[in-house]
């Protein structure tokens, strides 16, 4: 089983599968010991996105009560472990910056903000193993949350389940991406981003629908994701040398990095420009109707 729609007749229960395949990974690497710390905790974080995005699929048959009370239980799951993935994540960010600026600069350029980030994430983790594991505490939620799916009140069983989800995640997408035109703040470009990512997962449960047309949508999704994932990474590294430059080491090594970051941002949403232009083209209702008559087809020609 996948990520993805398996059973176009029957996608209430489909769904229903995709989230509890989601929760039984996310509680597998949360009691998985042998299991690297910081995979185990990308691990949970992504499938709480991914159990959300189904969420958001089927809100309008949810109902706002059901949808706001599971949507904050996985979301606040996943922020218990955000300064977990956030010490892990700035490493890696100045990992990878400097290894795409490493001809054009000198050699221990970031050798201290590496030595004090670890230093950070090293404290950080230490701090949790000594209270009670966080990661334990996600595994009770989420064992409990798993219960609940069966009850969700999935109604329709055509694409009716799933059209006013994805048209209102591609709106919301469409609004942010035209936000981020005219004010490309940080926080802007972060909240474009997370409604980018719902539309990756939502493309992907319904890649069985037309394989070859889904996955070019999906790839280019997927480019667009990461462009403003690392954009994102980085504008968070700017945000703690803003509140501790000293982090750095000495003013003249603080002004390059930051220089560097700015540098990098621009490339980054020049290249995510182009490609909501294109995947933003459409206006919502045209492009749920056009995943609606896909959808039509591929139950046409399973016989359904």
């Amino acid at each position: 089983m996948g990520y993805s729609l398996e059973a176009v007749e029957n996608p209430r229960e489909e769904l229903r599968r995709i989230a509890k395949e989601q929760l039984d990974q996310a509680i597998e690497s949360a009691t998985n010991r042998a299991m690297n710390r910081d995979e185990a905790v990308h691990d949970i974080r992504k499938c709480m996105k991914k159990v959300r995005a189904v969420l958001r699929m089927v809100r309008g048959e949810l109902g706002e009560k059901v949808y706001k009370s599971e949507n904050a239980c996985f979301r606040d799951a996943a922020k218990s472990l955000a300064e977990l993935r956030e010490t892990a994540v700035l490493v890696g960010t100045v990992e990878r910056l400097e290894s795409q600026f490493t001809e054009q600069l000198a050699p221990g350029l970031f050798d201290t903000l590496l030595r004090n980030l670890r230093g950070q994430k090293t404290a950080v983790r230490e701090r949790d193993l000594g209270k009670k594991n966080a990661l334990d505490e996600v595994a009770v939620v989420l064992r409990d949350a798993r219960k609940r799916v069966k009850d969700w009140p999935l109604k329709s069983k055509d694409f009716l389940l799933m059209a006013p989800g994805i048209r209102r995640v591609y709106k919301r997408g469409r609004k942010e991406f035209q936000t981020v035109t005219n004010a490309p703040s940080d926080e802007n470009v972060h909240e474009w981003r997370k409604q980018v990512k719902y539309l990756w997962y939502h493309m992907r449960i319904l890649d069985e629908v037309w394989p070859v047309v889904m996955g070019a949508l999906i790839g280019e999704l997927d480019a667009l994701s990461d462009r403003l994932g690392e954009d994102h990474d980085l504008a968070d590294l700017r945000a703690v040398l803003a509140k501790k430059p000293e982090l750095a080491g000495d003013l003249a090594t603080h002004q390059t990095i930051v220089a560097l970051l700015e540098c990098r941002q621009a490339e980054l949403r020049s290249a995510a420009y182009a490609l909501g232009q294109r995947i933003y083209a459409e206006k919502p209702a045209a492009f749920t109707a056009r995943l609606g008559m896909y959808w039509s087809a591929s139950q046409s020609a399973a016989g359904v």
